[in-house]
């Protein structure tokens, strides 16, 4: 399980609808997995395995690849290591 932080997000304020994308290295989705309203997300390690990227983006954004100018792209095994370690993942303001 993984946890998405926007940062500087009023309380009141409403989080966007976002998901996540494992991808290859073409950014063609393996899997989407939904973020839910706390931000949690049900991705773990192993779904990982294949992966050269993870993406998150609007659940707006569709298609066969992603646009690289329009999703937040972390390398996997970096995401990997926040998984392991406990740590969130955290979005600045200008990126969500």
């Amino acid at each position: 399980m993984a946890q998405i932080v926007l940062a500087d997000r009023a309380s009141d304020e409403r989080a966007p609808d976002l998901v996540v994308h494992v991808t290859d290295a073409a950014l063609k989705p393996l899997a989407t997995l939904k973020v839910d309203a706390k931000g949690n997300v049900d991705l773990r390690e192993d779904a990982l395995k294949e992966a050269a990227y993870v993406a998150i983006a609007s659940a707006d954004e569709k298609g066969e690849a992603l646009a690289r100018d329009r999703v937040v792209l972390l390398r996997a095994r970096h995401v990997a290591e926040i998984l392991q370690s406990g740590a969130v993942i955290e979005l600045a303001r200008g990126r969500w």
